[in-house]
Protein backbone atom coordinates (compact mmCIF):
# COMPACT_ATOMS: atom_id res chain seq x y z
CA UNK A 1 0.00 0.00 0.00
CA UNK A 2 1.23 3.41 -1.54
CA UNK A 3 1.97 5.78 1.74
CA UNK A 4 0.37 9.00 1.91
CA UNK A 5 3.04 11.43 2.43
CA UNK A 6 5.01 9.60 -0.41
CA UNK A 7 6.70 12.29 -2.91
CA UNK A 8 4.91 12.87 -5.91
CA UNK A 9 7.24 12.58 -9.15
CA UNK A 10 6.78 14.30 -12.74
CA UNK A 11 8.38 13.92 -16.13
CA UNK A 12 8.22 16.18 -18.55
CA UNK A 13 8.39 15.36 -22.50
CA UNK A 14 9.57 18.64 -24.22
CA UNK A 15 9.30 19.18 -28.72
CA UNK A 16 10.07 22.02 -30.84
CA UNK A 17 12.00 25.12 -30.60
CA UNK A 18 14.11 26.47 -27.44
CA UNK A 19 11.58 29.15 -26.07
CA UNK A 20 9.39 25.38 -25.57
CA UNK A 21 12.34 23.91 -23.66
CA UNK A 22 12.76 27.53 -21.68
CA UNK A 23 8.93 26.70 -21.00
CA UNK A 24 9.04 23.39 -19.60
CA UNK A 25 12.06 24.23 -17.68
CA UNK A 26 9.62 26.65 -16.21
CA UNK A 27 6.77 24.68 -15.40
CA UNK A 28 9.52 21.48 -13.82
CA UNK A 29 11.18 24.58 -11.69
CA UNK A 30 7.79 25.56 -10.48
CA UNK A 31 6.74 21.77 -9.91
CA UNK A 32 10.05 20.86 -8.01
CA UNK A 33 8.93 24.54 -6.12
CA UNK A 34 5.64 22.89 -5.27
CA UNK A 35 7.33 19.67 -3.50
CA UNK A 36 7.26 17.07 -5.99
CA UNK A 37 10.50 15.23 -7.77
CA UNK A 38 11.44 15.29 -11.35
CA UNK A 39 11.72 11.89 -12.91
CA UNK A 40 12.71 10.82 -16.70
CA UNK A 41 9.83 11.17 -18.69
CA UNK A 42 9.70 7.03 -19.48
CA UNK A 43 9.87 6.12 -15.85
CA UNK A 44 6.30 5.64 -14.14
CA UNK A 45 5.18 9.05 -12.38
CA UNK A 46 2.04 10.90 -10.78
CA UNK A 47 1.73 13.22 -13.48
CA UNK A 48 3.32 13.83 -17.52
CA UNK A 49 3.32 17.09 -19.09
CA UNK A 50 3.97 17.18 -22.48
CA UNK A 51 4.92 20.63 -24.09
CA UNK A 52 3.77 20.44 -27.76
CA UNK A 53 4.75 21.82 -31.04
CA UNK A 54 2.58 22.26 -34.36
CA UNK A 55 4.95 24.16 -36.40
CA UNK A 56 5.17 21.18 -39.26
CA UNK A 57 3.00 18.46 -39.53
CA UNK A 58 5.76 16.13 -38.54
CA UNK A 59 6.16 18.15 -35.22
CA UNK A 60 2.45 17.75 -35.02
CA UNK A 61 2.21 13.72 -35.65
CA UNK A 62 4.96 13.71 -32.47
CA UNK A 63 3.19 15.62 -30.05
CA UNK A 64 -0.16 13.67 -30.19
CA UNK A 65 2.54 9.91 -30.12
CA UNK A 66 4.06 11.33 -26.70
CA UNK A 67 0.58 12.39 -25.50
CA UNK A 68 -0.15 8.59 -26.31
CA UNK A 69 2.94 7.38 -24.62
CA UNK A 70 2.14 9.22 -21.59
CA UNK A 71 -1.55 7.92 -21.23
CA UNK A 72 -0.11 4.26 -21.25
CA UNK A 73 2.64 4.64 -18.66
CA UNK A 74 1.20 5.10 -15.43
CA UNK A 75 -2.69 4.28 -14.94
CA UNK A 76 -4.30 7.05 -12.92
CA UNK A 77 -1.40 9.54 -13.80
CA UNK A 78 -2.37 13.39 -14.30
CA UNK A 79 -1.65 13.72 -17.87
CA UNK A 80 -1.49 17.47 -18.73
CA UNK A 81 -0.55 18.62 -22.46
CA UNK A 82 0.24 22.17 -23.27
CA UNK A 83 2.23 24.27 -25.69
CA UNK A 84 1.51 25.21 -29.57
CA UNK A 85 -0.47 22.30 -30.55
CA UNK A 86 -3.05 22.62 -28.16
CA UNK A 87 -3.25 26.55 -28.09
CA UNK A 88 -4.79 25.77 -31.89
CA UNK A 89 -6.91 22.92 -31.30
CA UNK A 90 -7.34 22.20 -27.34
CA UNK A 91 -10.34 20.30 -27.98
CA UNK A 92 -8.43 16.91 -29.66
CA UNK A 93 -6.54 16.51 -26.64
CA UNK A 94 -9.26 17.47 -24.00
CA UNK A 95 -11.60 14.56 -25.48
CA UNK A 96 -8.65 12.27 -25.14
CA UNK A 97 -9.45 9.86 -22.03
CA UNK A 98 -7.05 10.09 -19.18
CA UNK A 99 -5.95 13.74 -20.45
CA UNK A 100 -6.36 16.28 -17.22
CA UNK A 101 -5.64 19.19 -18.41
CA UNK A 102 -4.77 20.76 -21.83
CA UNK A 103 -4.04 24.46 -22.38
CA UNK A 104 -1.65 26.54 -24.91
CA UNK A 105 0.97 28.61 -23.99
CA UNK A 106 -0.76 31.48 -21.89
CA UNK A 107 -1.45 29.20 -19.26
CA UNK A 108 2.05 27.36 -19.19
CA UNK A 109 2.31 30.24 -15.48
CA UNK A 110 -0.41 28.79 -14.04
CA UNK A 111 -0.36 24.34 -15.29
CA UNK A 112 2.31 23.91 -12.33
CA UNK A 113 -0.39 25.00 -9.75
CA UNK A 114 -3.16 23.17 -11.39
CA UNK A 115 -1.32 19.64 -11.62
CA UNK A 116 0.05 19.98 -7.39
CA UNK A 117 -3.96 20.80 -6.87
CA UNK A 118 -4.92 17.57 -9.08
CA UNK A 119 -2.27 15.48 -7.60
CA UNK A 120 -3.36 16.75 -3.58
CA UNK A 121 -0.09 18.67 -3.25
CA UNK A 122 -0.85 21.85 -1.15
CA UNK A 123 1.73 23.97 -1.77
CA UNK A 124 4.21 25.97 0.29
CA UNK A 125 4.48 29.26 -1.49
CA UNK A 126 2.50 30.10 -4.90
CA UNK A 127 4.03 29.42 -8.17
CA UNK A 128 5.99 32.84 -9.39
CA UNK A 129 4.43 34.78 -12.73
CA UNK A 130 6.38 36.42 -15.55
CA UNK A 131 4.77 39.00 -16.12
CA UNK A 132 3.02 38.76 -19.67
CA UNK A 133 5.62 35.92 -20.84
CA UNK A 134 3.46 33.00 -20.06
CA UNK A 135 6.25 31.14 -18.24
CA UNK A 136 8.66 32.13 -14.54
CA UNK A 137 10.95 34.76 -14.87
CA UNK A 138 13.21 32.80 -12.68
CA UNK A 139 13.80 29.53 -14.58
CA UNK A 140 16.32 28.00 -17.41
CA UNK A 141 17.13 24.97 -18.49
CA UNK A 142 19.31 22.47 -16.56
CA UNK A 143 18.24 22.93 -12.82
CA UNK A 144 18.22 19.58 -11.65
CA UNK A 145 21.14 17.88 -10.52
CA UNK A 146 21.33 15.24 -12.89
CA UNK A 147 21.94 18.03 -15.63
CA UNK A 148 25.02 19.28 -16.43
CA UNK A 149 25.23 23.06 -15.92
CA UNK A 150 26.77 24.42 -18.43
CA UNK A 151 24.28 25.95 -21.08
CA UNK A 152 20.86 28.19 -19.74
CA UNK A 153 18.21 29.32 -21.79
CA UNK A 154 17.17 32.85 -21.30
CA UNK A 155 13.55 33.78 -22.68
CA UNK A 156 13.32 37.67 -23.34
CA UNK A 157 10.72 37.69 -25.79
CA UNK A 158 7.68 35.86 -27.23
CA UNK A 159 5.43 36.13 -29.78
CA UNK A 160 5.71 37.06 -33.55
CA UNK A 161 3.94 39.02 -35.93
CA UNK A 162 5.37 38.91 -38.97
CA UNK A 163 2.79 36.45 -40.43
CA UNK A 164 5.09 34.32 -42.82
CA UNK A 165 2.46 32.91 -45.23
CA UNK A 166 3.29 29.08 -43.82
CA UNK A 167 3.67 29.37 -40.59
CA UNK A 168 1.61 29.28 -37.63
CA UNK A 169 3.93 30.48 -34.98
CA UNK A 170 1.64 33.91 -34.65
CA UNK A 171 -1.70 31.80 -34.41
CA UNK A 172 -0.15 29.97 -31.61
CA UNK A 173 1.82 32.39 -29.91
CA UNK A 174 0.04 35.89 -30.01
CA UNK A 175 1.92 38.91 -30.22
CA UNK A 176 5.44 39.58 -30.00
CA UNK A 177 6.00 41.08 -26.08
CA UNK A 178 9.29 41.26 -24.38
CA UNK A 179 10.72 40.85 -21.19
CA UNK A 180 12.43 44.07 -19.18
CA UNK A 181 15.44 44.67 -19.58
CA UNK A 182 16.47 44.85 -15.49
CA UNK A 183 14.51 41.77 -14.97
CA UNK A 184 16.33 39.81 -17.34
CA UNK A 185 19.94 40.95 -16.12
CA UNK A 186 18.41 39.94 -12.79
CA UNK A 187 17.14 36.39 -14.05
CA UNK A 188 21.07 35.65 -15.61
CA UNK A 189 22.86 36.34 -12.15
CA UNK A 190 20.32 33.47 -10.72
CA UNK A 191 21.66 31.23 -13.59
CA UNK A 192 24.92 32.44 -13.07
CA UNK A 193 24.96 31.59 -8.93
CA UNK A 194 23.70 28.59 -9.95
CA UNK A 195 27.05 27.74 -11.82
CA UNK A 196 25.67 28.00 -15.56
CA UNK A 197 28.25 30.05 -17.68
CA UNK A 198 26.93 30.19 -20.94
CA UNK A 199 23.36 31.92 -21.43
CA UNK A 200 21.38 31.19 -24.77
CA UNK A 201 19.20 34.22 -25.38
CA UNK A 202 16.31 33.14 -26.89
CA UNK A 203 12.88 34.12 -28.14
CA UNK A 204 10.37 33.69 -31.07
CA UNK A 205 11.82 36.48 -32.83
CA UNK A 206 14.53 37.79 -31.10
CA UNK A 207 15.21 40.31 -33.21
CA UNK A 208 12.18 42.18 -32.38
CA UNK A 209 13.08 42.66 -28.89
CA UNK A 210 12.20 45.68 -27.16
CA UNK A 211 12.63 46.91 -23.68
CA UNK A 212 9.72 49.51 -22.84
CA UNK A 213 7.00 51.75 -24.36
CA UNK A 214 7.20 54.69 -26.77
CA UNK A 215 10.04 55.81 -28.96
CA UNK A 216 13.21 55.52 -26.78
CA UNK A 217 13.22 51.88 -26.45
CA UNK A 218 16.28 49.91 -25.72
CA UNK A 219 17.01 46.96 -28.62
CA UNK A 220 18.70 43.61 -28.33
CA UNK A 221 21.86 45.23 -28.46
CA UNK A 222 21.65 47.33 -25.50
CA UNK A 223 20.48 44.45 -23.58
CA UNK A 224 23.57 42.08 -24.84
CA UNK A 225 25.94 45.29 -23.74
CA UNK A 226 24.18 44.84 -20.00
CA UNK A 227 24.54 40.88 -20.11
CA UNK A 228 28.28 41.38 -20.87
CA UNK A 229 28.70 43.07 -17.97
CA UNK A 230 27.79 40.28 -15.54
CA UNK A 231 31.08 39.03 -13.62
CA UNK A 232 31.30 35.03 -13.96
CA UNK A 233 29.40 35.20 -17.06
CA UNK A 234 31.90 33.49 -20.15
CA UNK A 235 29.54 33.26 -23.48
CA UNK A 236 26.32 35.36 -24.96
CA UNK A 237 25.21 33.11 -27.21
CA UNK A 238 21.94 34.43 -29.54
CA UNK A 239 19.38 31.49 -30.51
CA UNK A 240 18.32 32.93 -33.92
CA UNK A 241 17.80 35.84 -36.02
CA UNK A 242 15.68 36.86 -38.57
CA UNK A 243 17.34 38.67 -41.64
CA UNK A 244 15.61 42.07 -41.60
CA UNK A 245 16.22 42.55 -37.52
CA UNK A 246 19.99 42.42 -38.45
CA UNK A 247 20.64 46.24 -38.09
CA UNK A 248 24.05 47.70 -38.18
CA UNK A 249 24.02 48.23 -34.15
CA UNK A 250 23.39 44.76 -33.66
CA UNK A 251 26.06 43.54 -35.77
CA UNK A 252 28.28 46.15 -34.49
CA UNK A 253 27.57 44.84 -30.60
CA UNK A 254 28.08 41.55 -31.37
CA UNK A 255 31.33 41.99 -32.86
CA UNK A 256 32.40 44.26 -30.32
CA UNK A 257 31.81 41.98 -27.18
CA UNK A 258 34.07 39.27 -26.47
CA UNK A 259 31.42 37.64 -24.43
CA UNK A 260 28.99 36.70 -27.36
CA UNK A 261 29.42 33.69 -29.30
CA UNK A 262 31.00 34.20 -32.99
CA UNK A 263 28.02 32.45 -33.79
CA UNK A 264 24.46 33.94 -35.70
CA UNK A 265 21.77 31.71 -36.54
CA UNK A 266 20.21 33.39 -39.66
CA UNK A 267 17.15 31.54 -41.13
CA UNK A 268 17.73 31.74 -44.95
CA UNK A 269 14.36 29.39 -46.01
CA UNK A 270 14.77 29.82 -49.45
CA UNK A 271 17.49 30.64 -51.86
CA UNK A 272 15.09 32.02 -54.45
CA UNK A 273 13.61 35.58 -54.32
CA UNK A 274 9.89 34.76 -56.33
CA UNK A 275 9.60 32.19 -53.45
CA UNK A 276 10.90 34.32 -50.50
CA UNK A 277 8.27 36.39 -51.44
CA UNK A 278 5.33 34.09 -51.82
CA UNK A 279 6.62 33.25 -48.34
CA UNK A 280 6.52 36.72 -47.03
CA UNK A 281 9.83 36.50 -45.41
CA UNK A 282 10.39 40.09 -45.99
CA UNK A 283 13.83 39.90 -47.76
CA UNK A 284 15.23 38.71 -51.13
CA UNK A 285 18.00 36.30 -52.00
CA UNK A 286 20.47 39.52 -52.64
CA UNK A 287 19.69 41.28 -49.42
CA UNK A 288 20.76 37.89 -47.91
CA UNK A 289 23.72 37.79 -49.25
CA UNK A 290 24.64 41.03 -48.00
CA UNK A 291 23.65 40.64 -44.21
CA UNK A 292 25.62 37.59 -44.80
CA UNK A 293 28.65 39.56 -46.07
CA UNK A 294 28.09 42.35 -43.38
CA UNK A 295 28.74 39.81 -40.69
CA UNK A 296 31.65 38.09 -42.08
CA UNK A 297 33.46 41.70 -42.51
CA UNK A 298 32.56 42.53 -38.94
CA UNK A 299 32.86 38.97 -37.18
CA UNK A 300 35.97 37.36 -39.00
CA UNK A 301 35.36 33.77 -38.77
CA UNK A 302 31.93 33.65 -37.47
CA UNK A 303 30.12 30.56 -37.83
CA UNK A 304 26.56 31.17 -39.70
CA UNK A 305 24.10 28.12 -39.30
CA UNK A 306 20.51 28.21 -41.43
CA UNK A 307 17.16 26.78 -41.61
CA UNK A 308 16.07 26.01 -45.22
CA UNK A 309 12.71 24.68 -46.49
CA UNK A 310 12.02 22.88 -49.31
CA UNK A 311 9.09 22.03 -51.11
CA UNK A 312 6.89 25.10 -50.69
CA UNK A 313 4.22 25.40 -53.17
CA UNK A 314 4.92 26.17 -56.52
CA UNK A 315 8.97 25.16 -55.86
CA UNK A 316 10.29 24.64 -58.98
CA UNK A 317 14.05 22.48 -59.42
CA UNK A 318 15.29 25.81 -60.53
CA UNK A 319 14.24 27.63 -57.35
CA UNK A 320 15.36 24.87 -55.16
CA UNK A 321 19.13 24.94 -57.32
CA UNK A 322 18.78 28.43 -56.20
CA UNK A 323 18.49 27.50 -53.03
CA UNK A 324 21.68 24.76 -53.05
CA UNK A 325 23.82 27.78 -54.69
CA UNK A 326 23.17 30.74 -51.62
CA UNK A 327 23.57 28.05 -48.96
CA UNK A 328 26.81 27.11 -51.13
CA UNK A 329 27.94 30.81 -51.07
CA UNK A 330 27.16 31.37 -47.35
CA UNK A 331 28.96 28.40 -46.31
CA UNK A 332 27.19 27.73 -43.54
CA UNK A 333 28.60 25.24 -40.75
CA UNK A 334 25.26 23.89 -40.19
CA UNK A 335 22.13 23.62 -41.71
CA UNK A 336 18.49 22.24 -40.53
CA UNK A 337 16.65 21.43 -43.06
CA UNK A 338 12.97 20.58 -43.25
CA UNK A 339 9.98 20.07 -45.93
CA UNK A 340 6.99 22.15 -46.02
CA UNK A 341 3.94 20.82 -44.96
CA UNK A 342 0.47 22.23 -44.59
CA UNK A 343 -0.46 24.14 -41.70
CA UNK A 344 -4.50 24.97 -41.00
CA UNK A 345 -5.17 29.15 -41.18
CA UNK A 346 -2.02 29.71 -42.83
CA UNK A 347 -1.55 31.46 -46.76
CA UNK A 348 0.52 29.10 -48.06
CA UNK A 349 -1.79 26.27 -47.12
CA UNK A 350 -4.52 27.33 -50.13
CA UNK A 351 -1.91 27.39 -52.88
CA UNK A 352 -3.05 25.28 -55.64
CA UNK A 353 0.79 24.20 -56.52
CA UNK A 354 1.63 21.73 -53.85
CA UNK A 355 4.85 20.02 -54.39
CA UNK A 356 4.48 15.85 -54.00
CA UNK A 357 5.80 14.56 -51.06
CA UNK A 358 8.75 12.38 -53.43
CA UNK A 359 10.07 15.92 -54.70
CA UNK A 360 10.11 16.87 -51.49
CA UNK A 361 12.02 14.30 -49.89
CA UNK A 362 14.87 13.62 -52.95
CA UNK A 363 15.12 17.70 -52.48
CA UNK A 364 15.49 17.50 -48.26
CA UNK A 365 17.90 14.34 -49.03
CA UNK A 366 20.31 16.18 -51.79
CA UNK A 367 19.77 19.30 -49.09
CA UNK A 368 20.91 17.21 -46.03
CA UNK A 369 24.12 15.93 -47.98
CA UNK A 370 25.28 19.43 -49.14
CA UNK A 371 24.67 20.98 -45.19
CA UNK A 372 26.82 17.67 -43.93
CA UNK A 373 29.87 18.78 -46.65
CA UNK A 374 29.62 22.34 -45.16
CA UNK A 375 29.67 21.61 -41.90
CA UNK A 376 32.56 18.93 -42.50
CA UNK A 377 34.56 21.71 -44.04
CA UNK A 378 33.65 24.33 -41.50
CA UNK A 379 34.92 22.25 -39.25
CA UNK A 380 38.19 21.07 -40.92
CA UNK A 381 39.56 24.69 -40.06
CA UNK A 382 39.91 23.89 -36.80
CA UNK A 383 42.80 21.17 -37.09
CA UNK A 384 45.53 21.93 -35.56
CA UNK A 385 44.24 25.14 -33.55
CA UNK A 386 43.30 25.20 -30.07
CA UNK A 387 39.68 26.28 -29.17
CA UNK A 388 38.31 26.90 -26.18
CA UNK A 389 35.73 24.46 -25.06
CA UNK A 390 32.52 24.82 -22.55
CA UNK A 391 32.35 21.90 -20.83
CA UNK A 392 28.96 19.77 -21.13
CA UNK A 393 30.00 16.03 -19.46
CA UNK A 394 32.91 13.94 -18.07
CA UNK A 395 33.20 10.51 -19.13
CA UNK A 396 35.30 8.98 -16.07
CA UNK A 397 35.96 5.92 -17.50
CA UNK A 398 37.21 7.34 -21.33
CA UNK A 399 38.19 10.27 -19.47
CA UNK A 400 36.61 12.18 -22.45
CA UNK A 401 35.52 15.33 -22.23
CA UNK A 402 32.53 16.77 -24.39
CA UNK A 403 31.27 20.32 -25.13
CA UNK A 404 30.97 22.84 -27.72
CA UNK A 405 33.12 25.68 -28.92
CA UNK A 406 31.46 29.58 -29.62
CA UNK A 407 31.40 28.25 -32.87
CA UNK A 408 28.62 25.68 -32.24
CA UNK A 409 31.09 22.97 -33.36
CA UNK A 410 30.77 20.26 -30.48
CA UNK A 411 34.06 18.69 -29.78
CA UNK A 412 35.38 15.42 -28.00
CA UNK A 413 38.39 15.41 -26.32
CA UNK A 414 40.80 13.58 -23.75
CA UNK A 415 40.99 15.01 -20.62
CA UNK A 416 41.73 15.31 -17.03
CA UNK A 417 38.67 15.33 -14.86
CA UNK A 418 36.75 18.75 -15.03
CA UNK A 419 33.09 19.95 -14.04
CA UNK A 420 30.20 20.83 -16.08
CA UNK A 421 30.50 24.77 -17.03
CA UNK A 422 34.40 24.49 -17.08
CA UNK A 423 36.10 26.02 -19.50
CA UNK A 424 38.88 24.12 -21.29
CA UNK A 425 41.28 24.49 -23.96
CA UNK A 426 41.55 21.48 -26.88
CA UNK A 427 44.28 20.88 -29.24
CA UNK A 428 42.43 19.55 -31.86
CA UNK A 429 43.90 16.39 -33.96
CA UNK A 430 40.65 15.70 -36.34
CA UNK A 431 37.68 16.63 -37.54
CA UNK A 432 34.41 13.85 -38.30
CA UNK A 433 30.79 14.53 -39.56
CA UNK A 434 31.41 18.25 -38.27
CA UNK A 435 32.85 17.28 -34.94
CA UNK A 436 36.41 18.10 -34.00
CA UNK A 437 38.57 15.18 -31.21
CA UNK A 438 42.02 16.39 -30.06
CA UNK A 439 43.01 16.45 -26.41
CA UNK A 440 43.13 18.96 -23.60
CA UNK A 441 45.73 21.75 -23.01
CA UNK A 442 46.15 22.88 -19.82
CA UNK A 443 45.89 26.30 -19.43
CA UNK A 444 45.08 28.57 -16.44
CA UNK A 445 42.83 30.43 -18.81
CA UNK A 446 42.47 28.88 -22.24
CA UNK A 447 39.99 31.75 -23.10
CA UNK A 448 37.66 32.02 -26.43
CA UNK A 449 39.17 32.28 -30.16
CA UNK A 450 37.59 35.55 -31.16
Amino acid sequence: MESADRQKTFAIYTLGCKVNQYDSEAIARQLRGLGLRQVAFGEQADAYVVDTCTVTAEADRKSRKMVHRALRLQEDAVVAVTGCAPAWDAERFSRLTGVRLVTGNEGKSGLAAAIAEALGVSPLCPAPTDGGLAVSAGVTMGTTSSTPRARAYLKVQDGCEHGCSYCIVPLVRGPERSKPIGDVVEEARGRLREGFRELVVTGVRLGSYRDGNGTARSSLASLLRELSKLDGLTRIRLSSLDPPDLCLELVQTIASLPKVCNHVHLPLQSGDSEILAAMRRGYEADEFRAAVAALRQAIPGVALTTDVMVGFPGETEAQFENTVKVCRECAFSRLHVFQYSKRPGTAAADRAEQVPEPVKRARSARLRREGQDLSDAFARQFVGRTVAVLTEQYDSETSDVEGLTEHYVRVRARASRCCPGELVAVAVESARQGALQGKEVRADHPGEQH
